[in-house]
């Protein structure tokens, strides 16, 4: 929910370029705009070790996302594969990235695979460690180093701890039940693993017990052979939404808390790689991070979007969440409410990122970008339009 408010405009009045004399049109350079982000945290991100269940082919194409996050951070991430011919030149591409990345080839089913991460994350622990993660190969950190000072400060890794993230949709909740979906992460304390691991429940768990879903394993058997319960954390999120029109929205321009987000590549589609991009020059603590500008009327959510209000930021309650995603508001309240319908083009101009690059090697360029709406039959036209940020 965090919303920081900016006296000074973000843009003043745009500058229009005809095609036709670009060769000679004189660019504005505009002052300056100092806007205020938090600084990470300092802390010991070793303390953490990562499994994922995937193919080789899924983990190249995940490899990008990965390098915002995980490399030269201390944590090691394993990884169980079906056998492939690429599997020795894929991890060794991945460690000389910087992400200390081992891969155990496995022909047992996915949902056991993923299951399996638990002994083998815990066999392989340092004494550093004190959480076993087990993340999707589309679950994205915005910062690690937040992600560790909130689960230092917020739960006790000396105890039997289990922390995940439960859906979104609560249909998701009635065909699979209350438990920690993986995309979101599954955070597993040392000694509850290593209660989890001892023969005598491990041996009646590691079959899958039934289960065609890692995470349900994992749920069933921590239920049927523990009294340990998941606690819930908001900041993990599942994503379980899906919509025609740009679903995710509602959530990255939200201003909650997003220490993971998942299904970004799949149910809906946001380049979060590219969207992170910026925190090469302010830092991971402010990728997503809000700023509105009443001078006029718009909101930046850092990375997604630049968002106008004709009639008005006092006319949006920018607390509650858009729900810009489909399904009964019902199903959602659980987890991201309180909600508000989604708006119309007439009160909500969007400029999303088109893309970012780092420039020189320390400051970015975000290029955000909304495309002309004709109206059938109108005479007007509408012009494309771009922003362009500059992070130094």
């Amino acid at each position: 929910k965090d919303l920081t408010t900016v006296d000074e405009p973000l843009f003043p009045a745009p500058q229009i370029l005809d095609k036709d004399s670009l060769s000679r049109a004189q660019l504005v350079s505009l002052p300056p705009l100092e806007l205020a982000v938090p600084r990470s945290p300092k802390v010991d991100t070793s303390i953490l070790s990562f499994g994922i269940a995937t193919s080789v082919s899924r983990l190249n194409e995940a490899t990008p996302q990965l390098l915002h996050w995980l490399p030269h951070t201390g944590c090691p991430l394993h990884v169980i594969a079906p056998p492939a011919d690429d599997t020795a030149s894929t991890q060794f591409r991945m460690n000389e990235l910087g992400l200390n990345t081992t891969i155990e080839t496995s022909s047992v089913e996915f949902p056991v695979a993923y299951f399996s991460l638990l002994k083998r994350l815990y066999d392989t622990r340092s004494p550093r460690t004190k959480w076993i993660v087990l993340i999707d190969d589309d679950t994205f950190i915005t910062s690690l180093p937040s992600l560790v000072s909130h689960l230092s400060t917020t739960y006790d890794s000396s105890k039997e701890v289990v922390v995940g993230a439960t859906s979104d949709n609560f249909d998701q909740i009635r065909v699979w039940g209350v438990q920690p979906f993986g995309g979101g992460g599954i955070f597993i304390s040392v000694p509850l693993a290593a209660r989890l691991t001892s023969p005598d429940i491990w041996d009646k768990c590691v079959n899958g017990m039934g289960h065609n879903q890692g995470d349900k394993i994992l749920s069933s058997c921590l239920n049927e052979f523990t009294d340990i319960r998941p606690k819930f954390d908001d900041g993990l999120n599942q994503m379980d939404i899906t919509g025609e029109n740009d679903p995710a929205a509602g959530y990255l321009e939200s201003g909650r808390r997003m220490l993971t987000l998942h299904h970004w590549r799949s149910w809906f589609h946001v380049d979060i790689p590219t969207a992170a991009l910026v925190s090469k020059a302010c830092g991971d603590q402010g990728v997503f991070q809000r700023w509105a500008f009443p001078a006029a009327n718009q909101v930046l959510s850092n990375g997604f979007s630049i968002v106008e209000y004709p009639k008005g930021l006092d006319t949006v309650n920018l607390a509650s969440v858009e729900k810009t995603w489909d399904g009964d508001e019902q199903k959602f309240l659980h987890r991201i409410g309180p909600l508000r319908n989604p708006l119309g083009k007439e009160d909500k101009i969007s400029y999303r990122l088109l893309d970012a690059e780092v420039v020189e090697g320390w400051f970015v360029r975000q290029i955000y970008a909304r495309k002309a709406v004709q109206q059938e039959g109108s005479g007007d036209n509408e012009m494309d339009r771009i922003l362009e940020l500059i992070w130094l």
